[in-house]
């Protein structure tokens, strides 16, 4: 069996941390969440999360950047998007926001980085750049289904992320049985209103 790299050792360290810092932070939030309590979760020194992370704040960071990461490149993937001919499927699209329900990991670590920002602002730094960097890519993806439809969304693509986001999160905390129906209502009403847009021109 050939032996993993360095490079291979230290991604699944920071994978198996990365797991710890979940359990502990869904269980008893990110401020009562220690760097022991995630090292000992892991099965880890202190030393190896230090070789991994500058601090808790670098963890949730990179934690989150990562959840968010994998989620657009899930909704990209479930619309099968054709950068030739800019297609995409609907079908895709219905499955991946019935799906939604199941994001509370993401959600719940995102408010949690909220809160931080609203008390520190050198943290509020980072967190707005990730934010920005996200709404960039999540507003492409979700332009991309307006374009399909034959439209050009009238609201900017960062505005377009931030109210899925906001449906998203909202619907989640709120316990919604079905957030993935109401979502695709507004998302349709939207492509709608622009379609009427231009008849009417």
């Amino acid at each position: 069996m050939q032996r993993k790299t360095r490079t291979q050792q230290q991604q699944e360290t920071k994978e198996m941390l990365f797991a710890a810092a979940i359990e502990q932070i869904m269980k008893f939030g990110f401020d009562k969440t220690s760097i022991n309590s995630i090292s000992e979760g892991a099965g880890f020194s202190k030393g190896a999360f230090f070789s991994n992370f500058k601090n808790k704040y670098d963890l949730l960071l990179q934690l989150t950047d990562k959840l968010k990461s994998e989620e657009r490149f899930n909704l990209k993937s479930a619309l099968a998007i054709n950068n030739e001919n800019n297609t995409i499927s609907i079908n895709g699209l219905n499955s991946y926001v019935d799906q939604i329900k199941n994001n509370t990991i993401c959600v719940i670590l995102d408010i949690e980085m909220q809160l931080i920002a609203s008390r520190d602002q050198n943290f509020k730094q980072y967190y707005d750049q990730l934010q920005r960097e996200n709404n960039k890519s999540l507003g492409e993806i979700i332009c991309s289904v307006f374009k399909s439809e034959g439209v050009q969304p009238s609201l900017p693509n960062e505005s377009l992320a931030q109210i899925f986001i906001a449906l998203t999160e909202g619907l989640i905390l709120q316990n919604a049985s079905n957030p993935g129906e109401q979502i695709k209502h507004v998302l349709y009403s939207l492509i709608e209103k622009e379609k009427y847009a231009i008849k009417t021109l």
